[in-house]
């Protein structure tokens, strides 16, 4: 009889188990899960209450104290050693205590006792590996009536499987964070590609009415200049918005070399000032600056630091209202220079902020407002910030109450060496009479003969390495304008074979190309070139560029005429 009445025992335990586990395994949430689990244990065991956290990394945590049914806030973490949950995470085993064997561990003294609790039984959770997840305890109030063996088989074999549902849960949660992470970067992208065709069509919109506009007027000088005015605001607009997609590209590649020297932060920040100000003049906006009454000195890129300053008082500008107040303030502290630029403009909403320097994410986005740029700007400036060795923080009060922009430089205690520049030929007198024009575009190859030839050169052209080196040989030219991304041959090895050649050893060549790092520029002295241009190139400075690279023997001509 008594065999018969423990075997049903047994078997009711069994089935109380299998459903507190089938039960666990429906959760989909972590905090749901722990705190069924704390529940469930403690009513498998008959104790009067029951707790179940998780493992961060670093210490047991816990955020609910269930007593029956109903829940305690508690907001506990015990790193290792502090009271009992922080003796299971160095032992990862079950511990168990009574107070009439043993003193409550000191760092659970009080709480115990505002619980009432005189017996604990704590089990960790372990997945099969023996990775820790988290942990369960149960507790009891009563003296005398401490957990016995079979009751610690019992909650040993919840623990064992309830890391299992908390496993798969964690992992759950984790597939869903990196789902949504993918959804975020996949619509930033859309939005981004969009953005980018709304920000071409702004300037190209311009211009292909002034061209129209170019052929009507006939001879209406008057009309022609305002076409060609437009024409040339709208086509500095498009450089710099491929500039800024080049900037992102070349320091989240680790292209960007700084070129470090001695550079005054005053006439770094002078020269953003004088960049922004235009627009700001136009807003009828207010600029305040104050620098430190002494000269500051960094060792920085003088032209990348220039470049945040313009960036984070662009910004400024964009978001502040006609009329408004911007300040740029400078402190020097213990081995750091603190720039802050701070404005009364639309301010920024705090769940905002983590993403603000975010590649592609705009502010006028997250003001529901609309404002031109591809959302690059915050973004590089952290970069080129990152680069120097220091870092750059947003802070706003929220919307509408304004923003500041904290800028973190250290102070160098000597200069670095600055890297030699590379050795370009001496220049010349005179004007260049014969110029080879390389490029596979069509339209690239017209415009600039068109303007080579007005500027009273002989040109040649040609669309490829090939045509080139067979060119080269019958128009003997001076100067070889060159383009370095052409398909099949490009520009580097066209530069190579030329050099190999009688008539072209000799000659100036140029590279032509929309890379323009100073790595880029190393390269094309590497491959033999004598200059550098960045497209799109700037007809004044090609002229300035030839007239220097005039032949020294224009008086004998022929094929060996020679550079120094």
């Amino acid at each position: 009889m008594s065999d018969h009445g423990s075997d049903s025992a047994t078997q009711g335990t069994a089935r109380s188990l299998l459903r507190t586990v089938e039960r666990l395994l429906t959760f989909r949430e972590v905090e749901p899960l722990l705190d069924a689990l704390a529940q469930e244990a403690a009513a498998l065991v008959r104790a009067d209450g029951g707790l179940a956290g998780l493992y961060d990394g670093q210490a047991l945590t816990c955020q609910r104290y269930w007593r029956g049914a109903v829940p305690h806030p508690l907001g506990a973490r015990w790193l290792p050693h502090q009271g009992l949950a922080g003796a299971l995470l160095v032992q990862r085993r079950a511990l168990l205590w009574d107070d009439t064997l043993l003193p409550a561990p000191s760092a659970d003294i009080a709480q115990y006792r505002a619980w009432g609790v005189r017996s604990v039984l704590a089990l960790p959770l372990l997945t099969p590996e023996g990775q820790l997840l988290g942990f369960v305890e149960v507790h009891r109030g009563s003296a005398g009536l401490a957990f016995g063996p079979a009751e610690q088989d019992l909650l040993s074999e919840l623990a064992r499987l309830a890391a299992t549902a908390l496993a798969n849960v964690l992992e759950m949660q984790r597939l869903r964070h990196a789902d949504d992470a993918m959804h975020d970067v996949d619509r930033r992208k859309n939005e981004f590609l969009a953005t980018l065709a709304h920000e071409l069509r702004n300037p190209l919109a311009p211009i292909r009415h002034a061209l129209q506009m170019m052929q009507l007027a006939g001879h209406k000088p008057q009309m022609l200049d305002s076409a060609r005015a437009v024409m040339e605001r709208q086509v500095q607009q498009l450089v710099r918005l491929v500039d800024d997609l080049l900037d992102v590209a070349r320091v989240s590649t680790g292209r960007v070399e700084l070129q470090r020297e001695w550079v005054d932060l005053g006439s770094a920040v002078h020269h953003a000032v004088e960049t922004v100000r235009p627009q700001m003049v136009q807003r009828g906006q207010r600029l305040r600056v104050n620098l430190p009454p002494n000269a500051v000195y960094l060792d920085a890129d003088a032209a990348r630091l220039a470049q945040v300053f313009i960036i984070l008082l662009d910004n400024a500008s964009k978001f502040t209202p006609v009329g408004g107040r911007i300040a740029l303030t400078a402190e020097a502290e213990a081995g750091a220079v603190l720039v802050k630029v701070s404005d009364t403009g639309r301010g920024i909403a705090p769940d905002a902020l983590p993403r603000l320097f975010d590649p592609f994410t705009r502010i006028d986005r997250l003001l529901d407002r609309a404002e031109s740029g591809l959302g690059v700007g915050l973004s590089l400036a952290r970069k080129l910030v990152e680069l120097h060795g220091g870092r750059i923080e947003a802070s706003s009060p929220g919307v509408g109450q304004g923003s500041e922009f904290c800028v973190r430089l250290p102070l160098a205690a000597a200069q670095s060496k600055a890297q030699p520049a590379p050795t370009q030929p001496a220049s010349l007198p005179g004007a260049v009479q014969r110029v080879l024009l390389v490029d596979d575009n069509p339209d690239t190859v017209s415009m600039l003969a068109s303007l080579l030839a007005m500027m009273g050169h002989e040109v040649k052209t040609a669309t490829g390495g090939v045509e080139a080196l067979e060119a080269g040989p019958v128009f003997h030219p001076d100067v070889v304008l060159l383009d370095i991304g052409m398909p099949g041959m490009d520009g580097y090895e066209t530069a190579r074979r030329l050099r190999g050649t009688a008539w072209g050893k000799d000659a100036a060549l140029v590279a032509a190309t929309g890379w323009g790092q100073p790595e880029d520029k190393q390269r094309a002295f590497e491959a033999g070139f004598n200059a550098h241009m960045t497209k799109p190139i700037d007809p004044d400075a090609l002229s300035q560029l030839l007239a220097g690279l005039a032949p020294a023997a224009m008086a004998g001509g022929g094929p060996e005429r020679r550079h120094r």
